[in-house]
């Protein structure tokens, strides 16, 4: 197993695909720019998170999607880039991830909120890419709270999880067993105390206010080893580009 040097970007959620997109070239640039080896972005980062996105024509979200796959290709980096998808009723939330190393993959969303059930279609299929030497498992969004062995085979676990999401981390929620908020139990803690896999997560760092005309500070990326020890977070309610580094057992996250 070699080292995996990976770029993380934390950003608004917006529902402004070419601003999206044109964020996405200049993270890639960024991030290539350090020889990182994977470049990853949070849950619905290229279409934004909302159910009015689910009207649009996704055409434009599929010329998008092929532009970073040739960026992947060209710059020899694994890019996981997350959008909702929209297949006539197969609607979903999915992970595209484009790697040269080992070919494309698609992780689609089967963990559902009861709210994203209205909308949304769940779908099955794998959920790790080998990246690198590294297999990296994907977990999107509230799926880090089902049953610990949902998504990966007790026996044939990934090295590493990404997890995408959308998340409300409030300025002093603090990673542990139990929840800043509401003080119940935190099961995403508790799937890495099962699992003792590192986890590195891509949050949204703003998104919508009820009203749709303003933005609220949402949350912040978090990084921990598989002993639940953290490692480091995103900035609060900011953009951020983040880097880590994988050494085959544990993450540091590096000066940037």
């Amino acid at each position: 197993m070699t080292d995996l040097l990976i770029g993380v970007a934390q950003y608004p959620n917006l529902l402004d695909w070419k601003k999206n997109f044109d964020h996405a070239i200049f993270t890639i640039d960024k991030f290539c720019r350090e020889n990182v080896d994977l470049i990853c972005f949070q849950e619905a980062f290229l279409s934004g998170y909302h159910p009015e996105v689910l009207t649009y024509d996704f055409s434009e979200i599929d010329y998008y999607l092929d532009q970073i796959r040739d960026l992947a290709y060209l710059n020899d980096v694994g890019i996981m880039i997350p959008t909702l998808t929209n297949d006539g009723r197969r609607r979903n939330s999915a992970v595209y991830v484009f790697n040269s190393d080992q070919g494309d993959l698609v992780v689609y969303k089967k963990g559902l909120t009861p709210s994203e059930k209205l909308v949304l279609h769940p779908r099955g299929g794998k959920r790790s890419a080998r990246v690198k030497g590294v297999e990296v498992g994907v977990l999107i969004c509230r799926e880090v709270e089902d049953p610990v062995y949902t998504y990966f085979k007790q026996n044939n676990l990934p090295d590493i999880i990404f997890w995408p999401s959308y998340w409300g981390w409030q300025y002093k929620s603090k990673w542990g067993p139990i929840k800043y908020i509401d003080g119940e139990k935190d099961l995403c803690f508790e799937l890495i105390t099962k699992i003792k896999r590192p986890l590195f997560q891509a949050n949204m760092c703003t998104t919508f206010s009820k009203d749709l005309e303003s933005f609220d500070k949402y949350g912040k990326s978090v990084f921990v080893n598989g002993d639940c020890r953290k490692v480091g977070v995103g900035a609060y309610g900011k953009t951020d580009h983040i880097l880590i580094r994988f050494n085959g057992s544990k993450l540091k996250k590096l000066n940037f």
